[in-house]
């Protein structure tokens, strides 16, 4: 009984140092334009999925989203959509397809952040090792739990300050081009008032 205990503290332990050793990504892609981009995801009846995305470059950072069921219903419809969070609970088992569409745009293709989690259905059947976890296992599993969803927003954080900071830059650019664009044409202005005027007086002492 004390070997069949500490061996459940084991496995209880690895399954946190798993965590702890594994960071959460997010999958970044490109959709062309006039184009989709899809994926597809086995998930039992009453698991819980999680899809959280960003537009990160290309365009107005806009995009197309549908989600889809085993029996292709629709679960979720977006149209020019920046960023979004989105979690619901499978009610059949089966593939669920998640499609990216940016079939708005012609020319601009568009980068996406994805962070896609089906998670596992608790079955009711009991475990024998149950009765032997202790409430600080329990403490342990659930701490697991909100470390996995603390580092899911944490990537988007990261992936929402990117996108931030490249609108920041590129406006920065833009000001910054359009200041020397401004500045030449000041001078180029300021040469052709001096060499008028420059004319004018020559002609006014001829005559």
């Amino acid at each position: 009984l004390a070997m069949t205990q500490q061996a459940k503290v084991v496995s209880v332990v690895a399954v946190v140092l798993c965590l702890l050793s594994v960071s959460v990504s997010a999958t970044f892609f490109r959709v062309e334009a006039n184009n989709d981009h899809c994926f597809l995801e086995n998930a039992e009846a009453g698991a819980n999925i999680g899809l959280i995305f960003q537009v990160v470059e290309g365009g107005a950072l806009d995009i197309d989203l549908a989600i889809t069921d085993p029996s292709n219903n629709p679960v979720y419809e977006g149209k020019r959509e920046r960023e979004g969070r989105y979690f619901f609970v499978a009610h059949e088992a089966g593939t669920y397809r998640f499609c990216f569409s940016n079939k708005m745009s012609t020319l601009t293709s568009k980068t996406i952040s994805m962070t896609l989690t089906v998670g596992q259905v608790e079955t009711e059947k009991a475990d024998p090792l149950e009765a032997y976890v202790t409430p600080l296992q329990m403490s342990i599993l659930e701490l697991a739990d909100g470390l996995s969803a603390v580092m899911i927003e944490e990537q988007y954080m990261q992936t929402r300050e990117k996108v931030h900071r490249n609108t920041a830059e590129s406006t920065n650019a833009r000001v910054f081009w359009f200041t020397i664009f401004e500045m030449i044409a000041l001078v180029t202005v300021s040469f052709y008032q001096i060499y008028s005027l420059q004319t004018y007086v020559e002609v006014k002492r001829r005559v």
